[in-house]
């Protein structure tokens, strides 16, 4: 009598860790799809995407790498004033070189940041870059490439690498965090993040 109790309990247990398993692999199955939905943005729909999260210049020839810094140093326009550092750059410019370099810019994140003309990217350094401390400006263009295009984050990433030179590898985890900001909150203007000591402290409209 025991030992049908017994060998019941283990069948049971066996089902139970099938039935565990399987909730286990639907759960990740599902978990890896993301919902794709469009958004009205002005005039323009775009569809809100997931996409790889790995940043462009991450493991990119430097060759590609090189020739991008050098391109951006000609046109990016730099101003000290004490131990303030300002960077800037137009969406425009910003794309063109990274097409320019080699890089491949799908023609959704073109449509975005060309739709205005004038959007700029500004990063303002405060003391020693090292140090992470700084307020980055993103233009509402910026702001819908990120959100809405595949891949948009790549061009965050640009940017940054574009502004930090050899410290990109800190601005990694900086960059998830601002693109997760991003998208959880509507893009009506252009906004200005405030990172200090390499932490994400907040956000505010430009």
């Amino acid at each position: 009598m025991k030992f049908v109790v017994k060998k019941g309990r283990n069948m049971l247990k066996k089902n139970l860790k099938k039935i565990v398993l399987v909730f286990t692999l639907v759960l990740l199955l599902f978990s890896g799809i993301s919902p794709i939905f469009s958004i009205k943005v002005g005039a323009e729909s775009y569809e809100a995407v997931e996409d790889n999260i790995e940043a462009l210049f991450l493991d990119s020839e430097s060759e590609k790498v090189k020739e991008f810094h050098q391109q951006v140093n000609e046109v990016m326009i730099t101003n000290q004033e004490g131990n303030k550092e300002t960077a800037t750059i137009s969406d425009i410019d910003l794309v063109r070189i990274l097409e320019k370099s080699g890089y491949v810019v799908s023609s959704e994140i073109k449509r975005i940041m060309f739709q205005r003309g004038a959007g700029v990217t500004k990063i303002v350094w405060y003391g020693n870059r090292r140090n992470g401390n700084y307020n980055l400006y993103l233009s509402k263009s910026m702001l819908q490439a990120i959100k809405y295009a595949q891949s948009g984050i790549n061009v965050l990433s640009a940017a940054m690498s574009a502004f930090s030179g050899n410290l990109f590898m800190f601005t990694r985890g900086m960059i998830r965090a601002t693109v997760n900001m991003i998208r959880a909150n509507a893009i009506i203007h252009g906004k200005v993040f405030y990172s200090r000591v390499w932490i994400l402290r907040g956000s505010g409209n430009q």
